[in-house]
């Protein structure tokens, strides 16, 4: 039961979205990252762009470590977690570090690095294989197609039959076309077009089920939007 249409509010559209573990905040971020997603994407002269900061981002990370390891040679504090954190088993120059991370609280900050650096390189290879085409037609995979498959991998990562989520984004488009038409125009450049449970249910196993080699690039790219725009608003 999709449990909301194009008149309702917004706060009932969020109890709806709600046991999916997702709201209208969600679908606005991921609009957005779309469209700055397709914006980095458009030319091959961002890839260097992109790629050196992969390298800044991977350099942070590899300076932060090295001072974790100061801090083991140079701390007493390491020899009194030792024997705590390792009991009997031998202590390795890597868990020396794993450990200390953990002492510091750094491991969700090294995730936040290694979720970013991933994300830029699926940009990355989106950008290099923009060439690919739907099939036995002449346009690329659009970002109104990425949105809803974003929307799907969110939804189903929480509750929900795909068939009942298939509706759900076909009522959010609605609803979204009529109130949120500017946005819509801004991100993905146009509002609901004819779509039904049906169509997505062909595009989810087109780009995300069953994909074929050239279509993997949109396969990893809705996954990579996904978990870069969930983890931001978890921060």
């Amino acid at each position: 039961m999709v449990g909301f249409d194009e008149n309702s509010s917004a706060t009932k559209v969020n109890e709806a979205l709600k046991p999916y573990g997702f709201d209208l905040k969600n679908v606005e971020y991921i609009l957005r990252e779309v469209k700055a997603t397709y914006s980095l994407t458009n030319w091959h002269r961002n890839i260097p762009q992109l790629e050196r900061e992969i390298s800044q981002l991977s350099s942070m990370k590899e300076r932060l470590v090295k001072l974790v390891d100061d801090f083991i040679k140079a701390s007493k504090r390491w020899e009194k977690l030792q024997p705590k954190l390792f009991h009997k088993t031998s202590s390795t120059k890597k868990k020396e570090i794993v450990s200390i991370e953990k002492e510091l609280g750094l491991e969700s900050f090294f995730e936040k690095i290694d979720r970013k650096v991933n994300h830029l390189k699926k940009s990355i290879l989106l950008s290099k294989n923009l060439s690919s085409r739907i099939a036995g037609e002449k346009k690329l995979v659009s970002p109104h197609t990425i949105v809803i498959l974003v929307w799907v991998i969110a939804m189903q990562h929480e509750h929900g039959k795909r068939s009942e989520i298939f509706e759900v984004v076909v009522t959010l488009l609605e609803w979204l076309s009529k109130h949120r038409r500017v946005l819509l125009m801004e991100t993905i450049g146009q509002e609901r077009k004819y779509l039904t449970p049906d169509a997505i249910r062909r595009d989810y196993e087109r780009y995300i089920s069953n994909p074929s080699e050239k279509m993997k690039v949109y396969s990893e790219l809705a996954f990579s939007i996904y978990a870069e725009s969930f983890s931001e608003q978890e921060n």
